[in-house]
């Protein structure tokens, strides 16, 4: 069962967060260029460590914006010491985030984040199946 431990705006973007536990189940959709302070700023502190393995900061939401909700997880993917040992970066530090959605809300997952930071990050890779 999913639980919402937090739901508010991002200042004046028009998008609402809810952040969710127990989500998971996603998918890879993109990879976005963005500061962890940007995305704590966003979505307040990380989450969950995912499986401490390949991934050690995760965010699991539904954004909402203009009476659409979609759910997406961001996640540092395979960039970590605890997977990369010596050559790996702290999440504090890495710029490298996946987004994660599944079914349908593949489609319009980076256009939330986009909106969600103001369009003021980069988009690095979009994986656009389903569009």
């Amino acid at each position: 069962m999913n639980t919402i431990t937090k739901f508010y705006d991002i200042g004046d973007t028009g998008v609402s967060v809810a952040r969710v536990e127990g989500q998971g189940g996603s998918h890879l959709v993109g990879i976005i260029d963005a500061s962890y302070q940007d995305l704590v700023k966003a979505f307040g502190e990380h989450m969950s460590e995912g499986d401490a393995y390949k991934v050690s900061a995760e965010w699991d939401l539904d954004l909402m914006y203009g009476g659409a909700a979609i759910s997406v997880t961001i996640y540092d993917y395979k960039t970590g010491r605890n997977y990369l040992g010596a050559e790996g970066v702290d999440y504090e530090i890495n710029r490298k985030w996946h987004i994660g959605a599944a079914g349908n809300d593949r489609k319009h997952a980076i256009d939330f984040i986009e909106m969600a930071f103001g369009y003021k990050i980069s988009v690095v890779q979009r994986h656009d199946r389903g569009r």
